[in-house]
């Protein structure tokens, strides 16, 4: 790493701590804060701190936007046309590490941050049409240099798909900008340029859609790298927190202009709330996506896309060798794909949902958790085929399987058992009965982590990953247990005696 590049990132760091500070300290607030939020604050009258007193019109916006565009014009230039000129080499060399044993005559930009160069050049352009024509509001600039970006990388199918979801995710987040940005121009106009409260788009699920679609379009920026560039994930990180914080700031905006109309406003400031039955999408993208990855693993296990996905996810350059899943690994797959499923059909032919409503956040991390456990796993080194079978192991892959069955046919009974008694009740909140509901407050939680234990056995518990994958379960079963008990506690508090004792684990906790 370069000084020029730990400077950058160092650079990135500070200014997020700088929005963060935000939150106790007015003072980074007024430079952050812009049109009807701006206030001056109390140290920017003092006589040292004149730079604090400096206002531009917001309009001056569009300089900044002109300058990115020509730059980064000139930038996408130099990477597509002049990759070998004096000029771009010198530049690439100031934040390169060159290695002295390399036999390359130049540095070569890898195909995933030209790709970025095009995207980012879009986006920048794009947002300066939008400050001449539609709008005044803006967003942060950036710049990028980062080792990875001259690392040549085999084009493996993995990598791939990961791309091509950063450039949906940019492509959904810059229809949605552009036509948040138009719907509260037009009404703006409309209503003489004063403040209003904008409808339609995303305007409908969250306050600020324009910082929401913001984070969308750098997290497909992260990803259109190729998910490996260490810098664009610190920019990523710096405008989640800028994005964040601006969105605080204007709720709290909001709920002062507009303190007798807030029921008319979305109650989520940066990512809404949802039916709690889109909790079936990402069940039905861990089923598909954990089906496939059986498929490939015992179906296809030497086939191009397998040992391509399998030495992406191991670092293996070594294309000679074909790598192997231990049979342990794969009765795990085999195993996760018949969970996800389950879990998929249970939300499609018995869960009752009724008008529960959850944060979005859930569905992120509900399709992070049933994406990325097959592949954790599979990126770990005890999953392939490098050990000799012995009989501790082969025994607890039975074990697993015996308590995988167990707390399978025990969750299903529970989910079935609840969605019955609901139903029966006009979907109203009920204390159920039967199966494990008569020892534990929270059954549900109960044999998700059993299930998860499980994995752990079946793999003969040497598989790491699967370590900090149960440590993450146990530990959000746990909180959510012990919030269900205290909702049962509030409840139900005239038939607590009705109630298990236990929250969680039955005669322990």
């Amino acid at each position: 790493m370069t000084t020029t590049v730990l400077v950058l990132r160092c650079l990135w760091v500070a200014f997020s701590a700088c929005v963060l500070s935000t939150l106790i300290s007015g003072f980074f607030k007024s430079m952050i804060v812009h049109g009807k939020q701006r206030e001056a604050s109390t140290l920017s009258k003092l006589p040292h701190f004149w730079v604090l007193q400096i206002e531009l019109k917001k309009r001056w916006w569009t300089f900044f936007y002109f300058g990115g565009t020509v730059f980064n014009g000139m930038l996408v230039y130099a990477v597509w046309m002049q990759p070998r000129s004096a000029t771009m080499q010198s530049l690439l060399a100031l934040v390169h590490e060159v290695p002295k044993d390399s036999s390359a005559s130049y540095l070569q930009i890898n195909d995933n941050t030209r790709f970025f160069t095009i995207l980012f050049q879009v986006q920048v352009t794009r947002r300066f049409l939008e400050s001449l024509l539609v709008t005044e509001f803006g967003s942060s600039t950036m710049h990028a240099s980062d080792p990875d970006a001259i690392i040549t990388y085999e084009d493996t199918w993995c990598r791939s798909r990961v791309i091509g979801l950063g450039a949906l995710l940019f492509l959904v987040g810059s229809q949605h900008q552009f036509q948040c940005n138009r719907i509260l121009a037009s009404m703006k106009r409309q209503n003489g340029m004063k403040h209003v409260l904008a409808r339609g788009d995303w305007f409908d699920f969250v306050r600020c859609p324009l910082y929401t679609t913001e984070v969308l379009i750098y997290l497909g920026f992260a990803l259109i790298c190729g998910g490996s560039n260490v810098t664009m994930y610190f920019v990523f990180v710096w405008v989640i927190v800028n994005q964040a914080v601006c969105a605080d700031l204007q709720s709290k905006w909001y709920d002062t202009k507009f303190r007798e109309r807030l029921h008319e406003l979305p109650r989520w400031k940066l990512l809404p709330r949802m039916k709690k039955s889109a909790w079936t999408w990402f069940y039905t993208a861990g089923c598909f996506w954990n089906v496939f990855l059986f498929y490939l693993v015992y179906f296809q296990p030497e086939s191009a896309m397998t040992q391509s996905m399998l030495r992406w996810l191991q670092a293996s350059d070594d294309a000679s060798t074909p790598l192997v899943v231990r049979n342990e690994v794969v009765v795990f797959m085999a195993c996760f794909a018949v969970q996800s499923t389950r879990r998929f059909l249970e939300c499609l032919f018995v869960t009752q949902f009724g008008k529960a409503r959850m944060h979005v956040s859930v569905l992120i991390i509900g399709f992070t958790h049933y994406l990325l456990i097959g592949v954790s796993v599979l990126s770990d080194k005890d999953a392939l085929n490098d050990k000799e079978p012995d009989n501790v192991r082969a025994s607890a892959t039975r074990l697993g399987l015996a308590l995988f069955a167990l707390g399978s046919y025990h969750q299903f009974m529970c989910n079935h058992l609840l969605a019955k008694q609901k139903a029966a009740n006009k979907m109203r909140h009920v204390l159920p009965r039967g199966d494990w509901f008569e020892l534990t407050r929270s059954p549900l939680y109960t044999t998700e982590i059993l299930i998860y234990l499980a994995f752990l056995f079946i793999t003969g518990g040497t598989t790491i990953s699967l370590y900090f994958v149960f440590i993450w379960v146990f530990a959000n079963q746990a909180i959510c247990a012990h919030n269900n008990y205290n909702w049962y506690e509030d409840k139900f508090r005239d038939r607590l005696a009705e109630l298990p004792k236990y929250k969680l684990i039955p005669y322990i906790w």
